[in-house]
């Protein structure tokens, strides 16, 4: 396919196979068909304990605790490892919130 971006609407309508008052309900069959339906496909779940792990796993954690370990700044070592255990806290609650969008009608 095209960069979308890049195309005029008429390029796009015609590449899509479409025109600006929508699909008929038999095109719309006929591509449900062809292509399946639009949906988010969900995975499991992750478990708390990688959630946390997960945390110290990003480049930048690692280099802050580990130039807070150097430094023998207990205080800097000690407000990262509690910023990730927040952050993993929060990550559940975050994607929670994100999987009901799957079904908003927009």
């Amino acid at each position: 396919m095209a960069d979308w971006y890049k195309l005029t609407t008429e390029d796009s309508l015609e590449e899509l196979d479409a025109d600006l008052d929508g699909l008929t309900a038999e095109d719309a069959q006929k591509r449900l068909e062809t292509h399946g339906s639009n949906e988010l496909e969900e995975k499991g779940t992750r478990g708390a304990w990688f959630i946390l792990l997960e945390q110290f796993a990003q480049t930048m954690v690692i280099i802050l605790v580990v130039a807070a370990a150097i430094a023998q700044n207990a205080n800097d070592a000690f407000a990262k490892v509690t910023d990730s255990i927040v952050g993993a806290y929060h990550a559940p609650d975050a994607a929670d919130k994100f999987f009901p969008l799957k079904y908003a009608q927009i």
